[in-house]
């Protein structure tokens, strides 16, 4: 029934109502509304049959992205087009099946609708909205997905919807931006918005929103960093901390705060220092007054502390220069995570070459010593080795 070699060959057999018949009464009993092999070949058999309506009401349900039959799906609903103009469009069909009682036929009509919102078909993306409101999880997903998928096309709908006096649609609206990531950076102001004025639940899809668009994001910064000041619960903090860190240097007016999070002792768990760690290195230089935390940090006998502060110290470069006898310190003391204090030296390297700091030579060549005695690969080394070449044959 799939393959058009074969279907061309059943009138040959038997006039296409009387395979109808016999396919309907073969399948009697038989629930196939999840088999997309069994709407398929039904739509085929109705097709030939003379039903282009019916025909073209289980093709459209085919359309969606995961469908197996989507392109012979599209291809039964051009016949049935050229054979019955008057037929409704697909996106008439597949919006009226949003309201239908089955949640799967609601999924597929989200699915095809999101295959019609890609093919560029003119569509606004406002019309699969209604669908994250849907009962069923598995059609607020679909349509989130749908949307999201949909780019610029639904920023405008979610910006929209992220007005509402509602939290859940602020939450909705939210989830779907934070799966387009940079792309809905037009939505930052709408969001930071949100920060101020909802419940939890949406204050927290807000802030994975803003932390999925990143350094797009940087209006955020200040809304952000004032309920971090608030001294909101343990858990908020991570969850405010995490975002500064995904919108990167333009955090820097919040490294006070994630600098008395990252010595916090409030946490039994250590998450909070360790986030606040990981926040600091991915805002790199702007972080340089948090070095002294950092440096202690790394004495911590949680072992995803000083690994974390190892990165940061590296990232951080040349303001993290006071940082480089400790990383060595480390390398020493910790034989088995000595690559990564001895990159990070390397990374603090490049960064004072390429500043022409000459005075660094001495804590440097200092550094080198201590690899070349742990024994080290040259490609670890190599770095701090090219590091000091080059600020040796700078000036005397």
């Amino acid at each position: 029934m799939i393959r058009d070699t074969d279907f061309e060959k059943l009138d040959q057999i038997l006039p296409a109502d009387e395979h109808l018949a016999t396919f309907q009464w073969v399948t009697q009993g038989i629930d196939g509304t999840e088999s997309n092999y069994n709407n398929f070949a039904l739509a085929r058999l109705l097709e030939a049959a003379g039903d282009c309506d019916a025909a073209q009401r289980l093709y459209v349900s085919l359309l969606g992205p995961s469908m197996t039959l989507a392109d012979k799906a599209r291809e039964g609903i051009e016949r049935c087009k050229r054979k019955s103009p008057e037929l409704k469009s697909e996106v008439e069909l597949l919006t009226e099946s949003l309201d239908d009682k089955s949640a799967l036929v609601r999924r597929q009509a989200v699915e095809g609708l999101s295959v019609v919102l890609a093919d560029g078909a003119g569509i606004d993306a406002k019309v699969i909205v209604p669908a994250l409101r849907d009962p069923d999880s598995e059609v607020r997903a679909a349509a989130a997905e749908a949307l999201a998928r949909s780019g610029r096309q639904a920023i405008a709908p979610m910006i929209e919807l992220l007005g509402s006096a509602e939290p859940a649609d602020q939450a909705r609206a939210a989830r779907v931006l934070a799966k387009m990531g940079a792309e809905s950076k037009a939505a930052v102001p709408a969001l930071a918005r949100v920060l101020g004025v909802s419940d939890d639940g949406a204050q927290q899809a807000a802030l994975d929103a803003l932390a999925s668009i990143g350094p797009a994001a940087t209006a955020a910064v200040t809304p952000i960093s004032r309920m971090l000041g608030a001294r909101p619960s343990l858990d908020k903090r991570k969850v405010l901390i995490s975002a500064l860190g995904e919108i990167g240097p333009a955090s820097t007016p919040a490294i006070p705060l994630i600098t008395e999070a990252l010595r916090d002792q409030s946490d039994p768990k250590g998450f909070l220092n360790v986030v606040a760690a990981d926040a600091l290195g991915k805002i790199g230089p702007g972080a340089a007054s948090a070095v002294p935390a950092l440096i202690a940090a790394l004495g911590s006998d949680d072992v995803r502390l000083p690994t974390r502060a190892t990165v940061a110290l590296g990232n951080i470069g040349a303001e993290a220069k006071a940082a480089i006898p400790a990383l060595v310190e480390a390398m020493e003391r910790e034989q088995e995570h000595k690559k990564n204090q001895a990159e990070a030296v390397g990374q603090i390297a490049q960064a004072l070459a390429i500043r022409k700091d000459r005075s660094s030579l001495k804590v440097l060549r200092a550094a080198l010593r201590a690899e070349e005695n742990a024994g080290l690969d040259l490609a670890t080394i190599g770095p701090l080795r090219e590091a000091i070449g080059f600020l040796e044959t700078r000036g005397p």
